[in-house]
């Protein structure tokens, strides 16, 4: 008995003190099936293991049920023998992800290509990081930092 879908409506059921809910077996589809139904279930508004996800499942068979891959679109070809990631951190410098709405992100990308035009970006302190898109947001920062005093 473990819920493939409606996690969250039978928390809600829950919480509501329902003691009795109805509920749709799924005992006659295949364990395959009931992958799909999951995903599917989930597409629009799941949260991912993104590496469990890269692990255990084919993208293309993700994508056809419906799956954004975002970043995941690596062509074989792309993965020659020449292609490694560098292993443990590079230190001293750190890598960071941030989750950003498509109006959000559309900003930062322009306000990253607004300050490597200008001159002050052609002198910025690197610490010696060859990141072009990380030194730039790190002037926006120190530039916010600096109107903020």
């Amino acid at each position: 008995m473990v819920v493939l879908g409606g996690n969250m409506r039978l928390k809600a059921c829950q919480e509501a003190g329902l003691k009795e809910v109805p509920i749709i077996k799924a005992s006659e589809l295949s364990a395959e099936k009931q992958r799909e139904f999951i995903v599917k279930d989930n597409v629009g508004f799941g949260s991912w293991d993104w590496d469990m996800v890269a692990n255990e499942w084919d993208n293309d068979i993700l994508e056809e049920w419906g799956m954004d891959i975002l970043g995941f679109n690596i062509d074989d070809d792309q993965m020659k023998d020449s292609f490694n990631l560098p292993d443990g951190d590079k230190e001293p410098f750190q890598q960071q992800t941030f989750t950003l709405s498509d109006v959000q992100s559309e900003q930062i990308k322009n306000a990253i290509a607004d300050v490597k035009k200008t001159e002050e970006f052609k002198y910025v302190e690197t610490f010696g990081n060859e990141n072009s898109n990380g030194n730039a947001l790190y002037l926006i920062c120190m530039q916010w930092v600096e109107q903020k005093k």
